[in-house]
């Protein structure tokens, strides 16, 4: 359930005080990412005094610069603290009618929707709590969702991304625009401004704001990395979040840099479900992981859960790995090196072929498994010989003619199968064969194979005939198999 207020905005009457230094600096920021006197912002305020400062200055801002020109103040109440969230709201509500700003509520049991997706109680509220604020953004035509970072917001981020492990895209730490579609932008317009500058707003201009009691938790990681872990190293280094800072804005040139250089090599090498290998052998393993990471997680593939295991995993498929050899990964996916390039299967792939046999007794097509065969009798050699031009190789081969052509089957390979090749004096395993002449591991259960109703192999497309069915040197007259893949 959702409210709103939408009053004019009270400025007149009010004095001018000096700009703070919070203030100076949103002033500053807000300039450079092009909100002006024309631009309509959604504020994300949870009532805490990050958001109330945001929400203060910004009106404040307009007061003395007439920009930005709309405000809207947008409040989602998760449902977990009980009656003090419930306060919380009321309390940003009472603020913002106050001060003629419009104010867009709502609620989510957020708590329920994390235990029915299966996922993380954080990042469900984080996806609710910006689907709110795009959609009020959709509502009041707005231009820009801004919400209340900090700086100090930013260095725990960063320290918590340390330890977990993350690599250099996730030390850019949090971004100060986001481009949301649709002409929308989220922007984090307070990223320069420390906390104690926010407490000195809010104590200088009489901003009141709620505190949310689970922030001195120390259950929660953030809580021990504020309370605990910062103050500990700001004993080494008084300006440690500076010297952090610093890193993760190096740190985001160079993943600038080697993004652009991915995406440009996964063009080259990139053919839907398959990779190709060659390019990827010379590159720089940083880079390799990366075109590794948006081939896997590109468009229209479910991959998104990849840790720095599965791709170094990965990267040895490509530098050590021989043909067949697989690497698991989340969600029941998999990546199969075949020959010269790696292959991603999905989930449902997997399931075994089940194909029955099909007895072909007749001249006219038959279809099996994705392939269309079609068996031509009688042909003179010549002519035989002529249609083979018009067929990729492996597509089509000529046989000896005989009463043995009049009943065939098609079925897919079975363990154990072998024939003698043409020109070759010795069985060969169909096993063997297939991986002798490239045919990928993925593609052998439904790899269809022709034989007589007796049982003897005659042909397999991409393979050689079998000896015993090859054109003898001296025939004229012969019969041509061919086979096309739909």
């Amino acid at each position: 359930m959702s409210s709103r207020y939408t009053p004019e905005l009270k400025t007149a009457g009010r004095k001018l005080q000096p700009l703070t230094q919070l203030e100076r600096k949103l002033q500053a920021r807000l300039r450079r990412l092009g909100v002006g006197a024309q631009s309509s912002v959604v504020v994300g305020v949870s009532g805490g005094a990050d958001s109330m400062a945001l929400l203060d200055a910004l009106i404040r801002l307009r007061q003395r610069t007439g920009a930005p020109g709309v405000i809207n103040a947008a409040h989602l109440n998760h449902l977990l603290r009980g009656a003090a969230a419930d306060a919380d709201m009321q309390f940003v509500q009472t603020w913002a009618e106050q001060r003629g700003v419009s104010f867009f509520g709502t609620c989510s049991n957020v708590a329920q929707l994390a235990k029915d997706g299966q996922r993380n109680l954080e990042a469900t509220a984080r996806t609710v709590r910006y689907d709110f604020f795009r959609q009020v953004a959709r509502q009041c035509d707005a231009q820009f969702i801004c919400t209340a970072h900090t700086f100090d917001d930013q260095v725990e981020t960063l320290l918590m991304r340390l330890l977990r492990g993350t690599g250099a895209a996730g030390l850019r730490g949090i971004h100060e625009v986001s481009e949301l579609g649709e002409g929308l932008r989220l922007l984090r317009p307070l990223l320069n401004v420390t906390r104690a500058e926010v407490l000195e707003h809010c104590a200088q201009l009489g901003v009141e704001f709620r505190t949310d009691e689970t922030n001195a938790s120390e259950k929660l990681t953030r809580n021990r990395v504020r309370h605990s872990l910062l103050p500990l190293l700001r004993s080494f280094n008084p300006r440690v979040g500076e010297a952090l800072v610093r890193v993760a804005a190096a740190l985001e040139e160079d993943d600038d840099f080697l993004r652009q250089s991915a995406a440009q090599l996964l063009k080259q090498v990139e053919a839907g479900t398959r990779l190709r290998l060659a390019p990827l052998n010379t590159a720089h393993p940083a880079l390799s992981k990366r075109v590794l990471r948006a081939w896997l997680q590109g468009e229209g593939k479910a991959l998104r859960r990849l840790d720095a295991v599965h791709l170094q995993t990965l990267l040895k498929l490509i530098t050590q790995g021989q043909s067949g050899k697989e690497v698991e990964l989340p969600g029941g996916w998999r990546v199969v090196r075949e020959f010269a390039e790696l292959r991603l299967v999905a989930p449902a792939a997997l399931a075994p072929v089940e194909l029955p046999e099909v007895t072909w007794n007749t001249t006219e097509p038959v279809e099996f498994g994705g392939y269309r065969f079609t068996l031509q009798r009688h042909l003179p050699r010549s002519v035989a010989a002529s249609f083979l031009q018009n067929y990729p190789r492996g597509q089509a081969v000529q046989v000896r003619e005989g009463k043995e052509l009049d009943a065939l089957r098609l079925r897919t390979r079975r363990v154990g199968d072998a024939y003698v090749p043409e020109r070759k004096q010795q069985p060969v395993k169909l096993k063997m064969l297939l991986t002798r002449h490239k045919i990928g591991k993925t593609e052998r259960a439904a790899h269809p194979l022709l034989t007589m109703v007796a049982g003897q192999i005659v042909w397999s497309p991409g393979l050689p005939v079998a000896n015993e069915f090859a054109l003898p040197a001296e025939a004229d007259i012969c019969a041509l198999l061919t086979v096309e893949k739909h």
